[in-house]
């Protein structure tokens, strides 16, 4: 049968007059997919008038959560329809707010940016499916696109490193003769990281949004291989501070964050070098240093006197060509490596590499 757009039309899973009848079970099985919406807008509270206002970037999720029909949500101006809508949305939101995923002002609560979180985390194994021969990297000291994790068993290897799994997957995919594929990864002794991240307000929009997404599949890579993990975020100034974090409890606000101001890099290695410890710095940037006097020479001097305490590596967000360039120098300071992001779908798996890379160098 034809759909059609009228408020009478076999599209509404409530017709006018009619109850509610979503319950909260029928909201649970679509809240990671809302909270992701809200944080990928910028915009983490449950306001139903902007959801109204922009309900044709809503209607996938709203399609789902109420069964209205996804093209009459975006096109049906109907008062009498609209009117139902937001009635439906305001249900929701009393659903949301009683499971206690909203509060009484519909920001996202603690409760679901774990859940979110953990949403994100169980797809941590397909995220790094693949990662060890994925794209390329810029190493001063290591060179390009070298492999570190498996490799083909030879002399000098010893037996009981051969990773049998990879083996096999190996030979069904290759159909050649066997050859065993050596593990070198399994071994940890842990070490610091501190990851930098520029919320500036360049960064708004799909990039902190996917920056976010990698950061929680990262954390829980770091923790999980009982390392010392600092988190500072920057734009033109030490946005917040992040020490020692235990779990993903310590920093889930980060999901709420919301870029704006400048980028200044100088500013947070400055910040480093007055701490005086030593680690792994990876920072994550789409830009070039813009704050201050001379932003690019004193944030390469800086750079340098950093490298006397931490590798550099940096993960750069569709970078241009002058960016890239210092970005360059930089790691050719830090001994670090530079992944260049030009999709920024590849985000997540360039970050998870780059710390297994450096996880490698570590155990050596």
């Amino acid at each position: 049968m034809e759909r059609t757009f009228g408020v009478d039309s076999e599209n509404l899973i409530n017709r006018p007059g009619e109850s509610f009848k979503y319950s909260s079970k029928d909201i649970k099985k679509n809240i990671n997919e809302l909270i992701e919406k809200m944080i990928k807008e910028g915009y983490p509270i449950f306001d139903i008038d902007k959801i109204m206002e922009n309900k044709r970037e809503y209607s996938d999720i709203l399609s789902k959560l109420t069964e209205y029909d996804e093209k009459r949500i975006r096109e049906d101006k109907d008062y009498r329809f609209n009117k139902e809508l937001k009635k439906s949305l305001n249900k929701i939101k009393e659903i949301l707010t009683s499971e206690g995923y909203i509060d009484e002002n519909g920001e996202l609560t603690e409760k679901s940016l774990m859940e979110y979180s953990k949403y994100l985390i169980g797809n941590i194994e397909k995220e790094i499916e693949g990662i060890f021969e994925y794209g390329k990297y810029s190493s001063y000291y290591i060179g390009n696109d070298e492999e570190f994790y498996k490799k083909y068993f030879s002399i000098g290897d010893k037996y009981n490193k051969i990773d049998i799994k990879e083996t096999i997957r190996k030979y069904i995919k290759n159909k050649d003769v066997v050859r065993f594929v050596v593990n070198v990864n399994r071994e940890n002794k842990g070490g610091r990281y501190i990851i930098l991240l520029d919320v500036s307000g360049s960064m708004i929009g799909e990039k902190i949004f996917e920056a976010k997404k990698a950061l929680i599949l990262l954390i829980s890579k770091i923790l999980e291989d009982n390392n010392i993990l600092d988190i500072i975020l920057f734009n033109d100034k030490i946005v917040k501070e992040y020490n020692n974090v235990r779990g993903l409890k310590d920093i889930i606000d980060i999901l709420r964050i919301i870029p704006n101001g400048s980028t200044d890099i100088a500013l947070a290695f400055n910040y480093l070098l007055n701490e005086g410890e030593n680690g792994h710095v990876i920072l994550i940037t789409d830009a070039l240093p813009t704050k201050g006097k001379n932003p690019v020479e004193r944030t390469l001097r800086l750079a340098k006197e950093l490298s006397q305490h931490y590798y550099i590596s940096i993960i750069g967000i569709q970078l241009n060509n002058e960016g890239e360039k210092i970005a360059k120098e930089i790691v050719k300071y830090g001994r670090g490596r530079l992944f260049i992001s030009k999709d920024i779908k590849d985000l997540k798996k360039l970050l998870l590499l780059e710390y297994e890379i450096s996880r490698q160098q570590m155990i050596k």
